[in-house]
Formats: C-alpha cells, structure tokens, sequence
C-alpha cells in the first residue's frame, strides 16, 4: 500500500497516541501511522515516558534568550514542533526513552548512552534533523541529516544499538 492511499491528517495532540499535526505524517487510522513512507502500528499503550518528554518538549520553547548565560538562542516553533513530531515517530518505531536538551544554536537535542555507544539526534527545523553516533570501543562513527518525507530505520537501528 502506497502513501497516496492514504489521507493526510490536519490534527491531533502528542497524548493519548492521537497524532502531531504535522504535514510529515500520514494517519491510517486509530492504530497505524505513516512517515516517509513506513508504516508504524500503535501496540496500544504508548511508551510511559513519551507524554512527559512531550511536555519536556513544549517547555524548552518557553526558555527565554540567552538560557544558559551566554547567547543562546530559544528553540522556535517550528523546532518544537518537529521535535514532537519526530518524537512520536521514534516512539512508534520501538525507540526507548532520550534524553532531551536545548542546543545553543535553537536546536533540541536527543540523546541515548550506554557504555561506549552513544547517539545524539539534533532537530534544527520542524523538517530536518542531524544525527551522529558513535561506539568508540569498535572505533566506529556514523553521521547524518534526515530530511521530513525520508525513512527513520537508520535513527532506529542506531537507537536500538545503543540500547
């Protein structure tokens, strides 16, 4: 089944796995949703954490400029909202909890860590993000930008290799 099949959804909320408006995805129903093409099925209860990072979230576009004593600037809407948006992909892709940061820059930051292994994943824009992962017991490093309309897989896979 094609993404053309389906109808794009105007809106939704981050709780209660009803989905984030966003243009990005692509509603199948109560139970599925569809991101660049890949189709993701609710298993019923969303992940514990995700109402709370979802919060966690908005409040970072509450930060006032210059939060961490310097220039920092505040994360916009249009990050904030990407920001949840990729969220919620990655929780129905079986993502286990980030943590969640403000950049200097605007940006906001994902972050999984486990002894040597370790993903970051920086949402600069409500369509675009950059990741970077690293194991450095096997000496391997891996970076990258994905685009809204592209697959995750990758993100994912690095999410379950950190563990």
């Amino acid at each position: 089944m094609s993404t053309a099949e389906f109808a794009r959804r105007e809106e939704g909320e981050l709780q209660n796995r009803e989905y984030v408006k966003s243009d990005e995805y692509i509603d199948t129903g109560p139970s599925e949703v569809v991101h660049a093409g890949q189709l993701f099925v609710d298993t019923g209860e969303p992940p514990p954490w995700l109402d709370q990072a979802g919060e966690l979230i908005i409040a970072l576009g509450k930060l006032q400029p210059g939060w961490n004593s310097h220039v920092a600037a505040t994360p916009s809407g249009d990050v904030i909202h990407g920001a949840r948006t990729l969220l919620l992909c990655l929780a129905n892709g079986g993502a286990t909890q980030p943590h969640i940061n403000p950049t200097p820059e605007g940006g906001i930051q994902f972050e999984w860590e486990e002894g040597t292994r370790y993903l970051e994943v920086e949402v600069m824009a409500m369509g675009a993000a950059e990741y970077f992962y690293q194991d450095s017991h096997a000496n391997v490093e891996e970076e990258g930008v994905v685009f809204a309309g592209e697959q995750i897989e990758t993100i994912l896979d690095l999410i379950r290799s950190v563990g």
